[in-house]
């Protein structure tokens, strides 16, 4: 079963449900809370339009998930004032019938339970559960649902065992392009919290510093895009069957076309052509509208001053070699070597490891001149960031 996401077009979500749809999740582009992504790249939707959403999708026995993921709340849990307005958000959340509440914090999980026990529980991959000891931490709390970290998705050992020892539901994210085990993930996730969260209007758009740092990593080694967690529609199969309950697929920020694409190859089982068309491996809309570039770049300007031409100039590189062509047809055996592994290469030896790099040799196609334009422009940028007086 799968977990979809919105962008709040009810024409688009009725073409995507099948009866492999039990779920679809989103949130409001910015609120009390904050989430996993800034607001900037979020689809609008007001409060009144949210709550004629959810009703529309209940008529078709579709749940409805709003994700406060945030990493943190920035203290206000612990005022009296704060507390007062967690519960009325919660409070109105739960009224116009969100089904689910998606929560990185186990602060607001035993809130949740404690005050609205009649909606479920799920665990966001941004909590980082990676082991059985969290698992059962999380499941004494009196959650519903776990999505496991994705540093998990190719280690079948350490799925089975969690599924053998946890009563929880558990859940997968199958299409994030993020790198393996990255180190600016933890704060690349308080970043974009900061960026959807009522509390911090004035630096809601900033440049992504992390993703900047990401896609040099990425493009000094190819292999990355082969490493990266993601999961082939072709071989969802292969978790069925040691007892995965639920795969998320993401999307909320890109095209209706590029978002139906997605979800039609995961739900059938298979897709042909360029894996990237698929995975995230940009956390960005395909097209920002004119309102979220006008956001963008007012607020570059408030937070950057004088540094703006140096920043645009810096930005101005060709994406066309990012992500690159990734071959799906040639991923086919790929799965076979973590199947069959009693030790998880990826966590314990990656640079020991040739195997993603022999399927990044066979499967990516890129242009190299590009490829260095592009990683000098970034490299410009980081300097900027780093070295110049904003």
């Amino acid at each position: 079963m799968f977990s979809i996401p919105t962008n709040f077009k009810q024409d688009i979500s009725e073409e995507l449900l099948t009866d492999n749809i039990y779920e679809i999740y989103g949130k409001l582009p910015r609120d009390l809370i904050g989430g996993g992504r800034p607001s900037y790249i979020l689809p609008s939707i007001s409060f009144k339009k949210l709550a004629e959403y959810i009703k529309k999708i209940h008529v078709k026995n579709i749940q409805f998930n709003y994700l406060l993921n945030s990493p943190s709340l920035q203290n206000i849990e612990y005022t009296q004032k704060g507390k007062q307005k967690i519960h009325k958000f919660l409070a109105k959340l739960v009224h116009i019938g969100v089904d689910t509440f998606t929560v990185t914090i186990p602060y607001l999980a035993q809130y949740i339970k404690e005050r609205f026990p009649s909606v479920n529980i799920n665990v966001s991959i941004i909590a980082n559960v990676n082991n059985l000891t969290k698992v059962k931490y999380w499941e004494n709390i009196g959650v519903d649902t776990l999505t496991l970290s994705l540093d998990l998705n190719r280690n079948f050992k350490e799925l089975k065992a969690i599924k053998e020892k946890s009563q929880l539901k558990l859940k997968l994210l199958v299409n994030e392009g993020c790198l393996l085990s990255c180190i600016f993930r933890d704060y690349h996730h308080n970043v974009s919290s900061i960026s959807s969260s009522n509390n911090h209007k004035n630096i809601s758009n900033v440049i992504d510093y992390c993703t900047i740092n990401c896609r040099t990593l990425y493009l000094n080694d190819f292999s990355n895009f082969i490493r990266a967690p993601w999961i082939r529609p072709e071989d969802i199969h292969q978790y069925k069957k040691i007892g995965i309950d639920y795969f998320k697929i993401i999307g909320r920020a890109t095209s209706p076309a590029r978002l139906k694409e997605t979800v039609n190859a995961y739900t059938k089982g298979e897709y042909k052509g360029d894996l990237s068309n698929i995975v995230s491996f940009q956390n960005r809309p395909d097209k920002l509208s004119f309102k979220q570039n006008f956001s963008i770049l007012y607020h570059l300007l408030k937070n950057h001053g004088f540094k703006i031409s140096k920043i645009l100039r810096a930005q101005r590189f060709k994406l066309n070699s990012y992500p690159p062509y990734i071959d799906n047809s040639k991923l086919d055996k790929f799965i076979d070597h973590f199947l069959n592994k009693k030790e998880h290469c990826c966590m314990n030896s990656p640079m020991q490891c040739n195997h993603c790099a022999i399927f990044a040799k066979k499967a990516i196609k890129i242009d190299k001149k590009e490829v260095d334009h592009l990683l000098a422009n970034l490299e410009e940028l980081r300097r900027i960031l780093i070295y110049d007086k904003m």
